[in-house]
């Protein structure tokens, strides 16, 4: 009877987090939406002055001190405010700093 008991108990406490999960995940999406983009921090900071590697084909870009900073071609140097404005994307999805 015991392990009957305590699986009861084990659904009660289950239930209420599925139901949550399932209100509050759109919310959940929606909020990170909202967020700002890391990019866009990156530019508010000294971004002007880094200069990153940019890949013509892939559309991202390479901090300083990466492997293949300087390495993918095609590919040339530009500052990350102009990468960040041309399109391109950082490679690890976070800014140079």
């Amino acid at each position: 009877m015991a392990s009957k008991s305590s699986s009861s108990v084990g659904l009660l406490l289950i239930i209420p987090l599925v139901i949550a999960t399932a209100v509050l995940y759109p919310a959940g999406r929606q909020w990170l939406s909202d967020r700002p983009d890391p990019s866009e921090h990156a530019l508010a900071s000294n971004a002007e002055s880094i200069q990153v590697w940019v890949s013509k084909q892939s559309g991202l870009y390479y901090c300083p001190g990466t492997k293949q900073y300087g390495g993918i071609k095609p590919g040339g140097y530009m500052s990350q405010v102009d990468a960040v404005q041309t399109g391109y994307r950082p490679i690890s999805r976070i800014p140079c700093r």
